[in-house]
């Protein structure tokens, strides 16, 4: 169909978008040698389910066996990169707000709940046999409304709702404890007010990039024939979902600095440091 194909186009140039930003966090995290960091890790990590997101959209949705692995692929990494901005938000909870320190036993925990549990959930539609051509790319699908509209919830939207709703539940909580803090200068005291703006963004990114995908479904679910247009948005936006996770989540400005240091494109700045070591921008105790 034309409509596919033009949805195929723009969804190769959101794809290459998130493509180029993800790489390009990686080889950030690489050149400082931030991979021993677990604050480090998880952006490496959502990064990683990232780039499967937008690798599944760039398949065909034929034949089957194609659209089966472009389903599976979509529907698990969408879910592990929704539940690690929950699992970095509990990290920052966890180092702010409790005061922990990380450890082995929590980065396990972590990959449980944004890989393996995502990767079991995402098996189900194939049990089903749930996955099918949904108008321009694969997904679930069933001619039982009811059987579509619970699998799609409990696969995605549901799920995608309920993160939502924790990550500014825990946002909240982490920006009281920061502004109960008392800054050693004012230098520390404007990059804490900085990084609190910065993480009005978090829940943004998810909300701009999932919503348009929710309200299409909803509307097809009520046999409502969308337009070409929210259909493109639809699928650009979970596309693009790993350009606005990279931007907001992993060039942070502790981490462009080292990145800049580590090229010697600016001197060392003690009190940057200093700043970093309060747990404030994913920097391990």
């Amino acid at each position: 169909m034309a409509y596919e194909n033009e949805i195929y186009y723009s969804v190769i140039i959101a794809s290459t978008v998130s493509l180029i930003s993800c790489g390009l966090l990686i080889a950030a995290i690489v050149i400082v040698k931030g991979s021993s960091s677990l604050s480090y890790k998880l952006i490496l990590y959502l990064t990683i389910s990232d780039i499967f997101t937008s690798v599944g959209f760039l398949l065909p949705n034929s034949p089957l066996e194609v659209c089966y692995i472009q389903a599976f692929l979509i529907n698990f990494s969408i879910l592990s990169s929704i539940m690690f901005t929950a699992v970095i938000l509990n990290f920052l909870h966890w180092t702010i707000v409790l005061q922990n320190k990380p450890s082995m036993k929590l980065e396990i925990f972590y990959l449980v709940i944004a890989w393996v549990l995502p990767c079991a959930l995402s098996v189900i539609p194939i049990i089903t046999k749930s996955y099918k051509n949904t108008s321009g790319w694969c997904w679930i699908y069933e001619r039982n409304l009811a059987v579509s509209i619970t699998l799609q919830l409990v696969e995605g939207f549901a799920i995608a709702f309920f993160v939502l709703v924790y990550n500014i539940i825990t946002l909240i909580k982490i920006n009281k404890k920061l502004k109960s803090e008392l800054a050693e200068n004012e230098r520390e005291d404007r990059l804490r007010k900085k990084l609190m703006k910065r993480m009005i963004y978090y829940p943004l990114v998810l909300l701009i990039c999932i919503l348009p995908a929710g309200i299409y479904r909803i509307l097809e679910s009520k046999g409502v024939d969308s337009s070409i247009a929210l259909k493109i948005i639809a699928a650009d936006g979970q596309c693009l979902l790993g350009f606005g996770n990279a931007i907001v989540y992993g060039f942070t400005e502790n981490l462009k600095k080292k990145v800049k240091l580590k090229f010697k494109l600016i001197d060392y700045d003690e009190s940057a440091e200093r700043f970093s070591a309060n747990n404030v921008d994913y920097k391990d105790s």
